[in-house]
């Protein structure tokens, strides 16, 4: 945090528990969490990589349901999503605007947003809180970072720029097509999720949940 100066945050994409639409152990998010207490540790969970979002949230699913899930780190989604459809892994902890085109497809379904509230792309698909895990929210978010030190004018150039991006009706068009969605915050407001996440990281790390490198 200390090299980088916040501007503003430009996108939010819900994050979901991708798995197979053929798999028969687990229709809802409430029989996950049931297989996965009388089977701990047997869920195969791909992610995008160690220590990113993706992981975090398998993490924050264990400590929120009381429940062990194997993680499986790839590097990106793809990969992961690749092996989810060959059957090596159970689940995959995603953004939505990866998994999308295979919910599409039909061979992919959404078990529940990571999210506080409701994804409009996925109509139906309950949210963890009310699947019974309040306050969990592991939405990502897409934001704009300077070197420490920018020049206070650049800054506010930069993000009066980046505050008439997002009102362009082509801009939300482009996002929603990808699965995200137009998230404007300033650049207070981007500091204080930064810190919010490095929290979460740290606690991950103390709790031998998450390796410090």
């Amino acid at each position: 945090m200390a090299n980088f100066l916040p501007v503003g945050v430009a996108s939010k994409t819900s994050m979901v528990i991708t798995t197979r639409k053929n798999d028969s152990r687990f229709k809802t998010v409430g029989e996950f969490i049931a297989f996965a207490k009388a089977n701990p540790g047997r869920i195969n969970c791909g992610h995008a990589g160690p220590g990113t979002p993706n992981h975090l949230a398998i993490l924050q699913m264990e400590n929120a349901a009381g429940i062990q899930l194997s993680a499986v780190a790839y590097k990106g989604s793809g990969p992961a999503l690749v092996d989810l459809l060959g059957g090596t892994l159970d689940a995959v902890f995603d953004q939505i605007s990866s998994s999308m085109p295979h919910f599409k497809a039909g061979n992919l379904q959404a078990l529940a947003v990571l999210g506080p509230q409701p994804e409009a792309l996925l109509p139906g698909v309950p949210t963890l809180a009310q699947s019974g895990l309040p306050e969990f929210d592991s939405t990502t978010y897409a934001g704009l970072l300077l070197p420490a030190g920018t020049p206070p004018a650049v800054v506010g150039t930069l993000g009066a720029a980046l505050k008439k991006a997002l009102a362009d009706p082509q801009m939300n068009a482009s996002l929603k097509e990808l699965g995200s969605s137009v998230y404007d915050a300033d650049a207070a407001a981007f500091s204080r999720m930064l810190v919010s996440e490095d929290q979460l990281a740290t606690a991950m790390v103390r709790d031998g949940k998450l390796k410090s490198d």
